[in-house]
């Protein structure tokens, strides 16, 4: 009995202490860029992350935006926090909807200005290495953490998480029959090969 009460006080404690509801969508990408992580330099226009913030106070409050970014290989090399970005205070109207996606970060005057930035340059060297030369960010999970904090740093939110499952699909090679070959049977056999699993085929006449 002592110990549900307690549960119940801790819970209601911490729906005090939200004060903005995250949402976060991400969009149904099967490949990034390296490039794309570092979310204050980049240069790219593509949306990668689509925040929905909703003011829950009955008065004005700043808050900020906290974005860290975890990244799990195909391979099973993690890496946590490869990147972490925290914005300059904002305000939230009573009841405001907000929404944020990662181009009001970054460029020269961004809508949004970043106060801290960490991009473990590390991490992202090892990740370069395994996508070589293309740039592309390696297979894996790649997961988004969305909070809102007070201007002290404290969390006034529940996190919002969304992954992008990168894939890195390559093209089809038909490999059957073979290109400018001759075709002597009325049913020919084809065959294709390709590193995914499941594909697409369309085939017109």
């Amino acid at each position: 009995m002592v110990l549900s009460v307690l549960l119940l006080s801790l819970s209601a404690r911490a729906q005090e202490t939200d004060q903005v509801n995250v949402m976060l969508t991400l969009p149904n990408y099967n490949q990034i860029y390296v490039a794309d992580l570092d979310l204050k330099h980049v240069q790219s226009t593509g949306v990668l992350f689509t925040a929905q913030l909703q003011s829950l106070a009955s008065t004005p409050i700043q808050v900020k935006l906290r974005l860290t970014v975890n990244v799990t290989l195909a391979n099973g090399s993690s890496y946590p926090d490869i990147a972490d970005v925290t914005t300059n205070p904002f305000w939230l109207q009573p009841a405001q909807m907000k929404v944020i996606t990662n181009v009001d970060l970054s460029g020269e005057n961004p809508p949004l200005s970043v106060e801290t930035s960490h991009y473990n340059t590390d991490q992202v060297n090892e990740l370069k290495n395994v996508a070589l030369a293309t740039g592309k960010a390696p297979a894996g999970i790649y997961e988004f953490v969305l909070q809102c904090t007070d201007v002290n740093n404290i969390s006034i939110s529940q996190p919002a998480r969304g992954t992008i499952v990168v894939t890195n699909p390559s093209q089809i090679d038909l490999a059957l029959p073979i290109d400018q070959g001759s075709i002597t049977t009325l049913f020919p056999h084809f065959q294709w090969s390709s590193n995914v699993d499941t594909v697409v085929l369309s085939v017109y006449e």
